[in-house]
């Protein structure tokens, strides 16, 4: 099947030829005007005699480019069997044919914002056995959850036949499986519980355990002490604000309260009210004042102290450089007195540095090997914009502001949630491709904008951007 993508002004679409004729014409008005759920919406066109169908992708992504890394779980599994379901349902209320859905990778597409699933329809679509499009899902779905390979199992063995798919057998199994679930769920409680008790048996033995070696237990706790010495230390002194300020302060705070309190309870005259408001708001700066003299007070709230770790070896140059002479270790500084001592501290100082000197004159320089044929490439943000370069030392990868879904996160609102990927063609040849993944801004390289799809080479020194973000492939 030929699937074309376009992008206008509004919009981007998925593009199919459309064999209409008389006998069929009235299936796709139908499609067409009455917008049935679970279908992405179209537009016939006729094009220079050709009918194409223009299916409306914008925030939606294909099971192909959304799952190509990040796999299908199986809560997303059995939303995607649940929606297919419930769009043959509401083919079947057309009177519609739902073995004529095209179950294509690239032909179904999640809406990121309902995270609903939505598919084509094509009266003119052969039926087909769709056990090629189960076995297929399988290169999508998360196999390392044995509840998805075992629902895919299932399926194949029991959904299929030579007719097709059997949508009633889809829609028992689908609704089978929350009652298997909930008795997993009541097996794992069990389970939970069964651990949860033995759990208690082993710290009430544990604790009988260390009753019964407390003289051991102190020693070893000793011995731990004397290693850790080594290791740094962070302890957190928390000094509570109070004190004469902080009780002073509660008073302020009680009395204007009160004021408060008599204000909005009585009616006042003209001059009660006048010294009410003053008396309150000399109360609340009171208030505040003794509390941040508390606060002052105390000097550090939280106090941090942390002891330093003992180095446990010294290194090289340490070693190869002797120590001082006691006597010149804490040696005066120049005068009449100790002339002949300050001479010579001086001259041992002279003879470290000149052996320090020697030592870094005779050390090689290592010459590094650089493999200029796998040189690593990046994307380099423009100056200015605070954005992060792209690093491309794992493809292929994903593009986007979602991190759920991309590799390479841009926190712009100009960037979709899944922009573009990023990924090399051919190994050998070790060239950089970009795909545009139905992006609403677009993706660019030097100015071009990609159809919705869309593939390209990058080269050296090429301008890409995605939205208004812009990078440098260097």
């Amino acid at each position: 099947m030929d699937i074309q993508y376009y992008k206008d002004a509004k919009h981007n679409y998925l593009i199919l030829e459309a064999e209409v004729n008389e006998d069929n014409i009235f299936q796709y008005k139908m499609l067409e005007n009455n917008k049935i759920d679970g279908l992405l919406p179209f537009s016939l066109r006729n094009t220079d005699e050709c009918y194409y169908l223009y299916y409306e992708i914008d925030s939606r992504q294909s099971i192909k480019n959304r799952y190509d890394r990040k796999k299908m779980s199986y809560e997303k599994l059995k939303r995607f069997l649940s929606d297919m379901v419930i769009t043959a349902k509401n083919l079947g209320d057309f009177l519609l044919d739902p073995s004529h859905i095209i179950l294509l990778p690239e032909a179904v597409f999640e809406d990121f914002s309902t995270g609903r699933f939505y598919f084509i329809y094509d009266p003119v679509h052969e039926k087909t056995i769709d056990h090629a499009f189960f076995e297929g899902l399988m290169e999508y779905a998360d196999l390392e959850d044995g509840r998805c390979s075992q629902l895919i199992f299932e399926l194949l063995d029991t959904i299929c036949d030579a007719s097709g798919i059997d949508f009633s057998v889809l829609e028992r199994a689908v609704r089978a499986e929350p009652e298997e679930a909930f008795m997993e769920e009541m097996s794992t409680i069990h389970t939970s519980k069964d651990i949860y008790e033995t759990r208690i048996n082993a710290n009430e033995k544990k604790e009988s355990f260390e009753m019964n070696d407390d003289e051991d237990f102190e020693d070893d706790e000793d011995e731990a002490e004397a290693k850790d010495k080594s290791v740094t230390e962070k302890k957190i002194k928390i000094m509570l604000p109070l004190g004469v300020n902080f009780l002073m302060a509660m008073l302020f705070a009680i009395i204007a309260g009160a004021l408060w309190y008599l204000r909005y309870a009585y009616i006042l005259t003209y001059e009660e009210n006048i010294l009410d408001i003053a008396v309150f708001m000399i109360s609340v700066m009171m208030s505040l004042s003794c509390f941040i003299l508390q606060l002052r007070k105390n000097t550090k709230v939280f106090g941090n102290k942390v002891k330093e770790p003992v180095p446990e070896s010294t290194t090289d140059m340490d070693k190869n450089v002797e120590a001082p002479p006691s006597d010149l270790v804490e040696m005066p500084l120049y005068s009449a007195d100790n002339k002949a001592g300050y001479i010579r501290k001086r001259a041992y100082e002279h003879n470290v540095l000149a052996q320090t000197d020697e030592d870094e004159e005779n050390e090689e320089t290592v010459l590094l090997s650089f493999d200029f044929e796998e040189k690593l490439h990046k994307l380099y943000a423009e100056e200015g914009t605070g954005l992060d370069n792209i690093g491309l030392q794992k493809l292929p990868m994903v593009v986007g502001k979602l991190s759920s879904c991309a590799d390479a996160v841009i926190k712009d609102k100009s960037v979709s949630r899944m922009h573009a990927r990023l990924f090399r063609e051919d190994r050998k040849t070790n060239s950089l491709w970009i795909q545009d993944l139905n992006s609403t801004n677009g993706t660019f390289v030097n100015g071009r904008r990609l159809m919705p799809n869309e593939k390209v080479e990058l080269f050296e020194d090429d301008e890409v951007s995605f939205g208004k973000c812009v990078y440098a492939y260097r």
